[in-house]
């Protein structure tokens, strides 16, 4: 009976974990550049049990059937995500491979969230703040003007290059 205690209480552990994964996912459905995880499970035909006591050879007790135990854990699916047309030139996408190099004070970070605005000193910058960054270090407009970027990433001001993003894979 304990056994079978043992077994139930896994598969709950299990599912339990796959619910979490499930939830995460939906709650980040419409955030932008979100990669949703991936949860896999893998069943045994049994698992041995041994009784192991200090000093003694472990004593073999049985096999149950049927375990079911987390596989390799959860992985991040990268495949791309849809792009949705917003109308508005700061707002970008990677089409394939690849992430946005931002600057986190002072630490490298990556997102595949594109995005951006422009912050009161010309950066261009993250919706929680963080800098854009360029070929050249963090992407600066040095005056208000129509701001766009082409399909190679390069950023312009009234036509004019100011920088090339930085993509990372």
């Amino acid at each position: 009976m304990i056994r079978g205690i043992y077994t139930g209480t896994s598969a709950l552990n299990v599912y339990e974990l796959k619910q979490s994964v499930l939830a995460n996912n939906l709650a980040n459905l419409d955030t932008p550049g979100f990669k949703k995880d991936v949860f896999s499970i893998e069943g045994t035909d049994t698992v041995t049990l041994y009784r192991f006591s200090q000093g003694e050879n472990p004593t073999f007790l049985g096999e149950i059937d049927s375990s079911v135990q987390p596989g390799v854990g959860v992985n991040i699916d990268f495949s791309p995500g849809r792009i949705e047309s917003t109308g508005n030139p700061l707002d970008l996408a990677i089409e394939g491979e690849g992430f946005f190099v931002v600057d986190m004070g002072g630490k490298e970070a990556y997102t595949r969230a594109g995005n951006f605005a422009l912050d009161r000193e010309g950066r261009l910058v993250t919706l929680s703040g963080y800098p854009v960054q360029g070929r050249n270090g963090a992407i600066t407009f040095p005056r208000k003007g129509e701001v766009a970027v082409d399909e190679q990433g390069r950023v312009l001001l009234d036509g004019e290059v100011v920088d090339e993003l930085r993509i990372v894979d």
